[in-house]
């Protein structure tokens, strides 16, 4: 019986995943049908992207310290539009931040009842677990 992920939370054979977490399952893989993942908002995965969230939290920063020189400068102007560019900034660095912690779950069918086969906040090895379940079901298939 090999093992396709050994990992913490789960263990995904070619005959069975077992969950390690809480109350421990077996389900055998030919018995799964329909594994999916709820879908992110694409807003939700555009925010929460490395990228975005420290443009977005920089930004913030600068915008505030060019509000407050253009208050001290005497201009207007800068204040006008630098207070609301802060507070756009900010508004989207912390639902980046939010939407970046947001645990992910795997789930499917097992004889009718929808079961969560894992849960997890990190993007990599929640990665990993949908592989490798993919490829346990593809070896059933065959």
């Amino acid at each position: 019986m090999a093992e396709l992920f050994p990992g913490p939370g789960v263990r995904i054979t070619h005959e069975a995943v077992e969950t390690l977490t809480g109350v421990r399952r077996s389900y055998p893989v030919a018995e799964l049908e329909r594994p999916h993942v709820v879908h992110e908002n694409p807003i939700d995965v555009l925010l929460a992207s490395p990228t975005a969230r420290v443009c977005s939290s920089s930004l913030t920063g600068l915008s505030v310290l060019a509000a407050l020189a253009g208050s001290q400068l005497d201009s207007p102007h800068a204040t006008l539009v630098c207070v609301p560019l802060a507070l756009a900034a900010a508004v989207a660095a912390v639902h980046g931040w939010r939407a970046w912690r947001r645990p992910r779950a795997l789930w499917a069918y097992y004889r009718g009842t929808r079961v969560c086969l894992f849960v997890s906040r990190d993007r990599l090895q929640f990665a990993q677990v949908v592989r490798a379940l993919l490829r346990a079901l593809e070896a059933v298939e065959n």
